[in-house]
C-alpha cells in the first residue's frame, strides 16, 4: 500500500516538531537515560544538603523542554527511617540537570505552601519559561 500525501505530511510534521505537545512522564520509563540522570542529580543534592544516602520511591517524574518535575518518597537504605517526600523542580543547563527549587511543603511560616494553586503561580512567576504541563494538577 502506497502512503498517501496526507500520511507523508503528518510524518514530516512529526519529524520536525522539536518538543512533544505534552510532558513526557518518565515515572515508569526505567530505560530512559534522562530518568537515571535526574535521579542521580536528586541523590547528589540530597546527600550534599543532608549527608543522607537515601532510597527514593519515585512517584512522579514529568519532563518537558529541559524542565523536570520530580516527586519521590525517601527512606534510609536499611528501611528503618522514613523521611519527608522530596519534591523538586529541575532544569537542564550547561549539559546537566540542576535543581532549581525544592517546593515548600506544609510549612506554617509560608502560608502559600497550604495553597497549591497559589504556590504554582509563584513558581510560574519565578520560572516563566517552565512548561506549565509538567506540574500535575
Amino acid at each position: 500500500m502506497k502512503p498517501s500525501f496526507f500520511h507523508l505530511l503528518i510524518l514530516a510534521v512529526l519529524m520536525v516538531t522539536p518538543q512533544p505537545l505534552f510532558p513526557k512522564d518518565l515515572t515508569k520509563e526505567f530505560n530512559d537515560p534522562r530518568r537515571k540522570v535526574i535521579l542521580d542529580a536528586i541523590h547528589r543534592d540530597t546527600y550534599e544538603k543532608s549527608q543522607l544516602d537515601v532510597v527514593l520511591t519515585l512517584r512522579t517524574l514529568n519532563v518537558e523542554d529541559g524542565w523536570a518535575w520530580f516527586v519521590a518518597g525517601a527512606r534510609s537504605k536499611d528501611g528503618k527511617s522514613n523521611y519527608e517526600d522530596i519534591v523538586a523542580l529541575l532544569h537542564y543547563e550547561k549539559g546537566k540537570w540542576e535543581l532549581q527549587v525544592l517546593p515548600c511543603t506544609d510549612d506554617p511560616d509560608e502560608p502559600e505552601c497550604f495553597d497549591g494553586k497559589l504556590y504554582n503561580r509563584t513558581l510560574f512567576r519565578m520560572y516563566p519559561k517552565m512548561p506549565r504541563g509538567i506540574i500535575p494538577r
